[in-house]
């Protein structure tokens, strides 16, 4: 995925579309990139990392 991402130009990244969810409106490529993609796995990183802890202190 990230070899794709890295493929991206910035005219791409400026390209606009209407998002399915209305939270979110017409938006750019870069938010897509960077919301739902980047920020997205940080939490779920961020999920993980608090998951292993536990389990390191139950042990």
């Amino acid at each position: 995925m990230a070899t794709e991402l890295r493929k991206l130009d910035e005219n791409t990244l400026k390209i606009k579309a209407e998002s399915k969810n209305p939270n979110f409106g017409t938006k750019p490529a870069a938010f897509i990139v960077d919301h739902l993609i980047a920020q997205h796995i940080a939490k779920h990183l961020g999920q993980i990392k608090r998951n292993l802890s536990k389990l390191q202190i139950n042990k």
